[in-house]
């Protein structure tokens, strides 16, 4: 018991990594975002929003997509 005490717990909360809902449009939509930020071009949330209610359209065809801000 002594050697299970003295373990390192973590953080203390538990974490999972969630697969994308929505693969194809988020890769894109990083490549996007990474390609600009790359040339130093500010991005609002306001565009990315739009940008990715754009490539939702594109990639799955339904227009009903609300863009989260966090």
């Amino acid at each position: 018991m002594a050697f299970v005490l003295q373990c390192v717990a973590g953080p203390g909360k538990r974490q999972t990594l969630k697969q994308a809902e929505y693969p194809k449009m988020e890769s894109k939509l990083h490549s996007w975002f990474v390609s600009l930020r790359n040339r130093h071009v500010p991005v609002s949330s306001e565009f990315l929003a739009t940008k990715a209610k754009h490539l939702y359209a594109k990639y799955y065809g339904d227009e009903n997509f609300n863009a989260s801000r966090g």
